[in-house]
């Protein structure tokens, strides 16, 4: 029972609201959408990466999960604030959960792919269909740079946590 007392929580949530949150853990950035990105959004994620890469600086790793309903076509400003952000924040590694099946998340991964093409990331990214499939690529890349903070359970851990911000909204 002390055990529990003093366990770490799955993540930190920062933000969240009707369509996005935003979590760490350890190293660990986290960023779940439920709804399309708008600019206002886009600038929570910033801030929220601006104090988490104060403290981690290149030794970041992120998730970003799309869930279905945030896959609607985004205005021209929020593909392009979203490739800035791509580009303006080091980093070990991405990975860029898209879920859902089908032509329309096939053709969602590939209009991401473009995202990370034009903005020309300078830290390898996957686009992937699951939140473990994710985590476990972040965790050996993560593990070769000498960065391993958090485990695969730890990750989609975290990604539940924000998940379960976004249910209270």
């Amino acid at each position: 029972m002390d055990a529990q007392l003093h366990s770490a929580p799955a993540a930190y949530v920062w933000y969240a609201d009707a369509g996005c949150a935003v979590a760490t853990r350890g190293n660990l950035f986290v960023n779940v959408m439920r709804e399309a990105q708008t600019l206002e959004r886009l600038r929570e994620v910033r801030h929220h990466i601006d104090r988490h890469v104060a403290t981690w600086g290149a030794a970041t790793i992120s998730i970003s999960v799309l869930e279905p309903g945030a896959t609607a076509a985004a205005p021209k400003e929020v593909r392009d604030e979203t490739a800035a952000i791509t580009r303006d924040y080091p980093s070990i590694a991405a990975a860029i959960v898209i879920e859902g099946a089908g032509f329309r998340a096939a053709a969602v991964r590939a209009v991401v792919a473009a995202i990370y093409l034009v903005s020309r990331s300078p830290y390898p990214h996957r686009i992937v269909e699951s939140v473990e499939d994710g985590a476990r690529w972040l965790r050996q890349l993560a593990e070769r740079a000498g960065h391993a903070r958090v485990t695969p359970g730890e990750i989609v851990e975290a990604v539940a946590a924000a998940r379960a911000e976004l249910h209270r909204r």
